[in-house]
């Protein structure tokens, strides 16, 4: 998408009233052109190398699965509140085994993320645990 507006807007110069091409209509197509072009060859080819040159870090899977299971951890729970509240309303009864139900897929979703956490990971063969060696958020 880079460079389309650019070259749509250099390709709409119009014709004179006379008919003929707007003066130095090639040439502005052609800088216009070779200006997209250069710049998502040398963008394209230079990136790499300046990452490497910046030394940034790559993603971090682990921060990444924390955050996830912090989030969801916060969304359980918040669904859980919530659900209380539903359930102490007299107009929303439920049977009880269903009620439980509900409190067991929350708990089942709050806790999938932490014990992909406490897995072994197959790349380095450690487990991705807290200091205390438990599973966080329990």
């Amino acid at each position: 998408m880079r460079g389309v507006v650019s070259l749509a807007i250099a390709f709409s110069i119009p014709v004179t009233a006379e008919g003929e091409d707007f003066p130095q209509r090639n040439l502005l197509l052609f800088l216009t052109f070779t200006t997209v072009i250069g710049t998502l060859v040398v963008q394209g080819l230079t990136l790499p190398p300046l990452i490497r040159i910046l030394k940034l870090p790559g993603r971090d899977a682990r921060a990444e699965t924390l955050a996830e299971a912090n989030a969801q951890a916060q969304a359980s729970r918040t669904a859980e509140e919530r659900l209380d509240e539903l359930l102490a309303d007299e107009r929303n009864t439920l049977p009880a085994p269903l009620a439980e139900r509900l409190r067991t897929v929350l708990e089942r979703r709050r806790n999938a993320v932490w014990e992909r956490l406490g897995q072994v990971n197959p790349v380095t063969g450690s487990r991705w645990t807290t200091p205390t060696g438990g599973c966080p958020g329990r």
